[in-house]
């Protein structure tokens, strides 16, 4: 008996998605730009963290950037996840990274609008 009626099977491995591993080493940089902006404005106060001063010339620059390069990487996020062909776990992951990065940026510059309001530069 043969079993020529059978197809051999084949292996097809997905592969993952560039657009979503780059939303994902987008969302790491920017992990790090976040850090480093927290780190040197605990440092720039002394080792106390006053908001109102806490953003010195150099780090809204940081800040900034934190905040364009996140965006940039939710849409990267979003255009992985929308590709049709290959795996979408670097897409996603990206995604979530990037938007809870926005999210804390968003929360900071509230909390700096708000400590400022009340407590004068």
């Amino acid at each position: 008996m043969s079993n020529s009626s059978f197809p051999a099977p084949t292996s097809i491995q997905k592969k993952c998605s560039s657009i979503g591993t780059t939303s994902f080493i987008i969302g790491i940089v920017t992990f790090i730009l976040l850090c480093l902006f927290i780190v040197v404005n605990f440092v720039y106060n002394n080792y106390s963290f006053y908001i109102p001063t806490a953003i010195s010339s150099g780090s809204i620059f940081v800040f900034g950037g934190s905040f364009l390069i996140a965006c940039v990487g939710i849409g990267l996020g979003i255009a992985g996840l929308a590709q049709k062909n290959g795996k979408k776990t670097f897409g996603i992951i990206g995604l979530c990274m990037n938007i809870l990065i926005l999210l804390i940026l968003c929360i900071l510059s509230i909390l700096y609008v708000v400590f400022t309001a009340k407590y004068g530069a």
